[in-house]
């Protein structure tokens, strides 16, 4: 796939990367634009851990991302305990 046009986008990307704190950012468009493609090819040279979840079991998935976040910060215990283990409720 050809990427085109994408400077204003990928400027934006950059900006908010520099900032470097905690943030979240929210892609939208329509669909079959290249979103998908725009995240991934601006992510190739970052050290970030993108996931794109999807229609199983929210179990799955934590296990899924346990396993990245694991692999992508070296830490075997993320990686293999995920995040079966949640911290208790805390009272208001």
């Amino acid at each position: 796939m050809r990427f085109v046009g994408r400077t204003a986008e990928l400027a934006v990307l950059d900006a908010q990367w520099r900032k470097r704190e905690a943030q979240l950012m929210i892609v939208t468009g329509k669909r079959r634009v290249g979103k998908t493609f725009l995240l991934n090819r601006w992510l190739q040279k970052k050290p970030a851990v993108y996931y794109l979840a999807d229609r199983r079991p929210e179990r799955e998935q934590l296990r899924e991302l346990a396993k990245r976040l694991g692999a992508h910060f070296t830490d075997p215990f993320v990686a293999a305990t995920g995040c079966s283990r949640t911290a208790p409720a805390r009272r208001a």
